[in-house]
């Protein structure tokens, strides 16, 4: 993502990115590399602010769910810099983060998604009752504002879901932003129980203009998964259904910028998963495919029309994330391996 801001803001730009460890990748990509706290951590909000207007910044974007919560709670402390901040709304921002929330949401407004509860007990009598019937009904136990496939489980039986349960809960309890995600979410149960959808595995990219109106819809079929990130995928024609829901999703939302929207195609229904308030795993295989979404948007924050080639992508182009180890700094390198490169 580094590298296609760069290339989307050319050489009278910079791309500046912050990060609270030291050894993120971003910093071998990045034009300057900043360290800040944490993003729950006092005084990380006030440390972006300041890098904000120390280095003119003009367009802000998060690429993590915890870090886009903590500034849409507080971007009005954003508003008045003179930047385009690609954060959801705090109502949105709400509904992106809870799982359950999403699902309560999206089905008021008469948008599918698959069954989903935060009660035990009421999962275990949908199970016995498809049992009774002669049925299966498998179920997915997660995160209800996981990151990353945190606390993912099948259960086919009722009679295994307890030991499901505890085990998700013990998983999610364990994890490094389990503190985070309390303090953040008080009173919430920690996960969501949500019947399996089997199915093709779509992914939207939805992309407004910064009054919040439609710009484009790009698609892709992911074909295998990677530490909860897409792995490798296929770009696909939006037409039909899925045409239909990015503009509906857009509609709605009013976002600014884009977002992902994790989606299950099933018995030929589009059915939504996730909403992601960012930049996915997904655009780079959109990216590949011809669009080009970052300079679009900066585009827009200059005041400038988007180029109509960046919004579309060639359908059916298929490609995988490559996995190259890399030296986070050269003076790292071994200087006997580096001697033999050399030679």
């Amino acid at each position: 993502m580094v590298e296609y801001f760069k290339a989307a803001v050319g050489p009278g730009g910079q791309v500046i990115c912050a990060n609270s460890r030291d050894s993120a990748p971003a910093r071998r990509a990045a034009d300057q590399f900043h360290l800040v706290p944490e993003s729950c951590a006092p005084g990380y909000v006030e440390a972006i602010k300041t890098l904000c207007v120390a280095q003119d910044i003009r367009a802000l974007f998060s690429c993590h769910d915890l870090d886009a919560c903590v500034l849409s709670r507080r971007q009005a402390e954003l508003a008045g810099l003179p930047l385009t901040a690609f954060l959801p709304s705090p109502e949105w921002n709400e509904v992106t983060l809870d799982k359950l929330l999403t699902y309560r949401t999206l089905t008021r407004h008469g948008i599918a998604c698959p069954w989903t509860t935060d009660d035990l007990a009421e999962a275990r009598a949908r199970m016995e009752a498809a049992q009774a019937c002669g049925r299966d009904y498998p179920i997915v136990l997660k995160a209800r504002f996981g990151f990353g496939s945190l606390g993912l489980r099948h259960c086919n039986r009722p009679e295994d879901l307890t030991a499901a349960y505890e085990a998700t809960r013990a998983e999610i309890a364990g994890s490094a932003f389990a503190a985070t995600v309390a303090a953040l979410q008080p009173d919430r149960s920690p996960l969501v129980i949500q019947e399996f959808a089997p199915g093709r595995e779509l992914r939207l990219v939805v992309v407004n203009d910064l009054a919040g109106a439609h710009l484009t819809t790009l698609a892709t079929e992911v074909h295998a998964m990677r530490a909860g990130e897409s792995d490798t995928a296929t770009t696909l024609p939006v037409e039909g259904a899925l045409a239909a829901l990015g503009r509906r999703l857009s509609a709605l939302t009013r976002h600014l910028g884009i977002w992902g929207v994790d989606c299950i195609e099933r018995h030929g229904a589009l059915h939504v998963l996730d909403l992601n308030p960012r930049f996915t795993g997904d655009y780079p295989f959109c990216h590949l495919a011809g669009a080009d979404i970052p300079r679009a948007l900066l585009a827009l924050v200059a005041g400038k029309a988007p180029r109509p080639e960046d919004l579309v992508c060639r359908s059916g182009v298929s490609g995988y994330k490559d996995l190259v180890p890399r030296l986070s700094s050269p003076a790292q390198a071994n200087p006997l391996l580096m001697r033999g490169l050399a030679a």
